[in-house]
């Protein structure tokens, strides 16, 4: 998983992780105050185990940024820079994060070619010259379903998902953005 450079100050995400199995595998927390470089470091975590449980060769982390109402790149394996300094913010729904973060639920685009998602928008060329041609955009949210980030995952060909596979990526979301939670429920300087 890759930091965009210009985010990053050291990459600590060179380890690949695929070995974790769950939440409770990803990196420990510093105690004390909570940085925004704890939550894109789960992120980016949870974005890479995200890709080996769907198998997918590329995917990204995006963190929620309230105050813009935007979603932030922090994170992404296999795509190029075309792709990354397009979708280094999200503020629309012209995309399968934007479209997530709008509605609170994933977004399971079978064939980025035939979605109306994408349809005669500038997304779709930048998408399809990054070799993606099916996307899964996962929110990651508190229980209380408040956005915090977007995992999203992306195949070379078209494919369908089984219901199962949308459920483990789901469930591992949730189980993400609960830890999230905790960590910024704890920090006195985020309430």
């Amino acid at each position: 998983m890759h930091v965009p450079r210009d985010e990053a100050k050291g990459n600590p995400f060179d380890h690949p992780l695929e070995r974790q199995k769950n939440v409770g595998d990803l990196p420990a927390q510093r105690s004390g105050a909570l940085l925004r470089h704890d939550v894109e470091r789960v992120l980016t975590a949870a974005a890479t185990r995200a890709m080996g449980i769907d198998s997918a060769p590329m995917g990204n982390a995006q963190l929620f940024e309230a105050d813009r109402r935007a979603l932030r790149l922090v994170a992404q394996s296999g795509f190029t820079t075309e792709f990354t300094d397009f979708f280094r913010i999200v503020e629309d729904t012209a995309s399968a994060c934007g479209t997530a973060s709008s509605t609170g639920r994933p977004v399971w685009v079978s064939d980025v070619a035939q979605s109306p998602i994408f349809a005669q928008t500038d997304s779709l060329e930048v998408i399809l010259a990054a070799g993606s041609r099916a996307v899964a955009s996962i929110p990651v949210a508190s229980p209380a379903g408040q956005l915090i980030g977007m995992i999203s995952l992306h195949h070379q060909r078209p494919i369908g998902w089984t219901e199962e596979r949308r459920l483990e990526l789901e469930q591992f979301c949730r189980s993400v953005g609960a830890l999230l939670d905790g960590m910024i429920q704890s920090d006195p300087g985020e309430r």
